[in-house]
């Protein structure tokens, strides 16, 4: 039997939250293009905003919510992503369906949804990680050039 928390993905990106918070807020994020995935796309839904973190009484989280479209176009889950400190040195990335019971999805929307959600969340993370100025992770998520005019 699959649970809800089999279908968070997690990453450890080695950057602090500092480090990382002004491509997460960059005006360029208010309206971005779809990324391509290989399988299809991701598409963020809005910035990240500063939110108490569900999981942990101590820390805000910056959240945003975006969605996963297969390589047809056709929505595959809505997703919710969660950067949150993991320690003084580095952050945690969660990516997580925002459908109320993924568990009940069938084999083919399954496939689809690991499929996008682990290339989306690694290429979060490793720009992310890359480096930690704005404009990689705001070139990435925009996925287009008009990110350079507001930066």
């Amino acid at each position: 039997m699959i649970n809800r928390s089999d279908f968070v993905l997690e990453r450890r990106v080695n950057q602090p939250l500092g480090a990382v918070q002004p491509a997460l807020v960059h005006p360029a994020l208010s309206a971005p293009a779809p990324v391509a995935l290989g399988p299809g796309t991701f598409r963020l839904h809005d910035r990240f905003g500063l939110h108490p973190s569900p999981m942990s009484s101590r820390h805000d989280a910056y959240q945003a919510t975006g969605e996963l479209r297969s390589g047809r176009g056709r929505l595959v889950a809505g997703v919710e992503l969660e950067l949150s400190p993991w320690n003084a040195d580095a952050c945690h990335l969660e990516l997580r369906p925002l459908a109320q019971h993924p568990e009940w999805w069938r084999s083919r929307r399954l496939r689809s949804y690991f499929a996008l959600a682990h290339v989306a969340a690694d290429r979060i993370a490793g720009s992310l990680q890359a480096q930690p100025e704005p404009t990689t992770l705001v070139r990435e998520l925009a996925g287009n050039s008009e990110w350079s005019r507001v930066a």
